[in-house]
Order: C-alpha cells, then structure tokens, then sequence
C-alpha cells in the first residue's frame, strides 16, 4: 500500500510473465491482486475536478512477444471493471532489430491493441551487441523515444 505517501502520480503493476518468470502470476490471479491491491490506489486518491484521476494507473508490464501481448489482453478480460490507464512495455533486440525500428513497431502494435491506452516504455536494452552497436542503437532508441513522446 502506499500509505501516507502523497506525490504519486503513477503506480505500475507487476511485470508479467512474457519471457522469463516475470511476477510469476497467472492473468486471471494478477486481476486478483489488481482488484485487492490497485483499485484502492486509485479511490484513494480521488479524481482531480475535471474527472482525471490523481494517480494513473500502469497495467502489468509485457514484452514484445506475441505471448507477452496475449498475457497482457488476457489479464485486461480477467480484469472487467478495472482501471488501465496506460500499457507499460519491454523491449530488448539486438542491431538488426534497431535497423528495422522492432520498437517503434512494437510500441505501435500495443498501442492499437490496447484501446490506444498511453504506452510506457519501462524497460528496453540492445542485447547481443558490441560495444559500438550498443551505443548506436541506444542512441537511435532514445531519439525514437523522444520523438513519440
């Protein structure tokens, strides 16, 4: 719980399993925990007067696989009645995947699977790369960044 804190704008749930073990939690339980832990946050806080709520919402974070994407959509119908309010992703590709902008693919393909919800990109890494390609592609990935945000 977040207790007495007061300067929160955002709370993400956990991440989901999509590659690797992630929050090792079924969709259908992390609607569970959603239910019981998030929603509270949010009538906590309250709505700002035009009707914005005070703290947004993160839905569980996924990767960029195919199953990461259906976790995530399986988690939102587990969870009817619940408040999304944006899609945190992951995204890890190596130099070739930085050619042919997988992230900016990835981002957009969320965005218009999920109702156009906001997207948060928490985490993102060049793997497999040297050193050089590391840079390149972190730097090419931050622009991209920059320029959707």
């Amino acid at each position: 719980r977040i207790g007495k804190v007061r300067n929160v704008a955002a709370v993400r749930g956990a991440t989901q399993k999509g590659y690797g073990e992630g929050a090792g939690l079924s969709p259908a339980d992390a609607a569970v925990v959603w239910k019981r832990e998030m929603e509270p946050v949010r009538k906590e806080f309250g709505t700002i007067s035009w009707g914005e709520p005070v703290v947004r919402l993160g839905a569980p974070a996924t990767t960029a696989t195919d199953e990461g994407v259906q976790r995530l959509r399986s988690f939102l119908d587990a969870c009817d009645g619940c408040h999304v309010d944006s899609v945190p992703v992951h995204w890890y590709g190596g130099p070739r995947d930085i050619e042919n902008d997988a992230l900016a693919d990835h981002v957009a393909r969320v965005h218009d699977a999920f109702d156009q919800r906001p997207i948060w990109v928490t985490e993102f890494a060049v793997v497999d790369a040297d050193l050089e390609d590391t840079r390149v592609g972190f730097g090419q990935n931050v622009g991209l960044l920059d320029r959707l945000g």
